[in-house]
């Protein structure tokens, strides 16, 4: 602070100090961030299809998200470390367990005798022409 001719303190504006890198150009840096970003791309897809397969298992809809949930998180390149980000390992436990559930679900109404006996039963009555 400075004093002026009246007595008053006046703060004097003062620019921030910036170190800049002269080798390193932004064109280069943001063109790093835009691959880190697109890296992250399948990883995030993995995930949310992987989430998708889990909630709808029940419904059969896993197999339409779980599939391509593996498949998003498998073509996640790895990181500087040689390992896949989180959300590509998340993403690929979860569809496989929503895969596996679906599969699962499948397996047991396909093995169900009442299933077969209401498909007959049905089947017999559009066949004869009941419906």
């Amino acid at each position: 602070m400075d004093e002026n001719n009246n007595g008053n303190f006046e703060q004097q504006e003062t620019s921030p100090v910036v170190e800049v890198d002269t080798y390193e150009s932004t064109s280069t840096t943001s063109t790093v961030l835009a691959l880190d970003e697109e890296k992250k791309g399948f990883a995030i897809t993995s995930l949310i299809l992987g989430i998708l397969s889990l909630l709808c298992c029940i419904c059969y809809a896993g197999l339409y998200f779980g599939i391509p949930g593996l498949i998003f998180g498998i073509l996640q390149k790895p990181n500087a470390e040689g390992r896949k980000p989180g959300m590509a390992t998340a993403g690929i436990i979860l569809s496989a367990i929503g895969l596996a559930l679906t599969i699962g679900m499948i397996i047991m109404i396909l093995f169900s005798p009442t299933f077969w006996d209401s498909f007959r039963e049905g089947f017999e009555r559009g066949y004869n022409g009941i419906y």
